[in-house]
């Protein structure tokens, strides 16, 4: 009897391990079909390399200075000047309501000063370039006249053997480092883009 009785064991022990293999591989099957009939999950395309995407580090340090902002096509419908003077003031300027500050120079060529706006103070400051009163410099740049107010924006500053470089050829200024308007004239981009003028 108790032989028998263990066998009985033996084999409902046997039918209980084939009846969870059984269920178990049922759920699996479901679960691998649910699997493939859901949609495959869409990545966000990456951003395009000939336009890198702005950090939120860069993007509240244009503050207005932007090249394609109303300040900034300014530059593009100025006139092409270069100034030799002495430096007589140093310091911030705002340029509009609500912009970044910027840093400028007044300059005091034969009797008469130029205001000279250089660019927003952060990039300013870290170009290890110092200018300070009675410096004698050569600015490059565009001059803007309205009935309010007149000024320069600065392509390029030297100091003796100094260079501050604050824009490149096409106008574009160094402090949008690798962002912004590529592949194109940045006053095409203006609101109304008016030919660069000699």
């Amino acid at each position: 009897m108790a032989v028998r009785f263990g066998f009985v064991r033996l084999k409902f022990a046997s039918f209980l391990s084939s009846f969870a293999f059984s269920a178990c591989a049922s759920t699996g099957a479901a679960e691998s079909s649910r699997e493939s009939s859901a949609p495959a999950a869409v990545s966000s395309p990456a951003p395009s390399p000939s336009v890198p995407a702005m950090s939120s580090i860069q993007m509240p340090m244009m503050g207005g200075w932007h090249p394609t902002s109303d300040y900034g096509c300014l530059y593009f419908g100025g006139t092409q000047v270069t100034l030799r003077g002495s430096v007589e003031q140093a310091g911030p300027v705002v340029p509009r309501p609500h912009m970044m500050q910027g840093s400028q120079v007044v300059l005091r060529v034969d009797k008469k000063n130029y205001v000279v706006h250089l660019g927003p103070a952060w990039f300013v400051e870290r170009q290890n370039f110092t200018l300070s009163k009675g410096d004698n410099i050569l600015v490059e740049g565009r001059s803007i006249s309205s009935e309010s107010s007149s000024f320069v924006m600065a392509t390029r500053v030297t100091k003796g053997a100094e260079v501050l470089t604050l824009r490149n050829e096409e106008g574009r200024p160094l402090w949008m480092g690798v962002w912004g308007v590529e592949g194109r004239h940045p006053a095409s981009s203006c609101p109304v883009a008016p030919a660069p003028r000699k």
